[in-house]
């Protein structure tokens, strides 16, 4: 009998994020460095383009049992996105461990 894959799974030391509100089909997150030029091609409330994704070496989060989640992210400044109509942003500061960051899909429209 072949060996199942273990899917990966949040570990102790995961940067977990808890999204809020409705999800559309399609949607994902993605974690990268925290700069200027992110923060400034990252900010508007649109679609992601996988081409801007790429140029910030942004990496999509894993996904399991209906949390999204990264593994393996050293300590610094981070910007999350989620990528998704009017997907909400946020800048976070990484500590060591465990750590849950609370976001919203899309925040309300002003």
């Amino acid at each position: 009998m072949p060996n199942k894959i273990e899917p990966e799974k949040p570990n102790d030391k995961s940067l977990v994020i808890s999204l809020s509100g409705m999800l559309e089909q399609g949607a994902s997150v993605w974690i990268m460095e925290s700069n200027r030029k992110s923060k400034k091609i990252m900010k508007g409330y649109y679609n992601c383009q996988i081409k801007d994704l790429n140029l910030l070496g942004a990496v999509q989060a894993k996904f399991y049992q209906g949390v999204y989640f990264f593994n393996h992210v050293p300590e610094g400044k981070y910007l999350i996105k989620v990528c998704a109509l009017y997907g909400d942003w946020v800048e976070v500061k990484r500590k060591d461990g465990y750590q849950t960051v609370a976001m919203k899909v899309a925040p309300p429209i002003q």
